[in-house]
């Protein structure tokens, strides 16, 4: 059963006494799952909101972020996500393209929120983050280390 990626969601299950957080806290260093995407980094941009009301997310964004998903529930290999506290180490490569780089707090953002519901039950459980950005490289992709840490004390 995957844990739904809504937090209202998951508070209506846990309210209903539904236990969807799921297995035990791991030894603090210990890898819960490594991943690459091959693919371009989409950096998090801020939905945008016509006189409709409604939010658009950017495209590019989106699929990025399914990707992501797709490539963090392959790594999970059928595991629950994690619902104790992480540190993700990220490491971005971004090859020459016109125009200024990507920023990397933003392409950290994006990356946070995919893998809510696949890796890690919640963003919230980022307690940490190591993320390096190297542009001209020879390929676009986004290595992803997911480890558990010692819970604030």
């Amino acid at each position: 059963m995957r844990v739904p990626r809504s937090p209202s969601v998951q508070k209506l299950l846990a309210d209903a006494g539904i236990d969807v957080d799921s297995g035990p806290r791991l030894e603090p260093g210990s890898l819960i799952c490594e991943f690459e995407v091959p693919f371009r980094p989409v950096p998090w941009k801020a939905p945008v909101v016509p006189r409709t009301g409604h939010a658009y997310k950017d495209k590019d964004l989106v699929k990025w972020q399914q990707r992501v998903s797709d490539c963090a529930d392959a790594a999970m290999l059928g595991h629950y996500p994690y619902s104790h506290e992480v540190r993700l180490e990220v490491e971005f490569y971004l090859t020459a393209r016109a125009g200024s780089p990507p920023d990397t707090s933003n392409l950290t953002k994006a990356l946070e929120d995919s893998l809510q519901g696949y890796v890690i039950t919640n963003d919230t459980k980022v307690a940490s983050i190591e993320a390096e950005r190297f542009l001209g490289a020879d390929r676009d992709r986004a290595w992803i280390r997911v480890i558990a840490v010692e819970p604030p004390s």
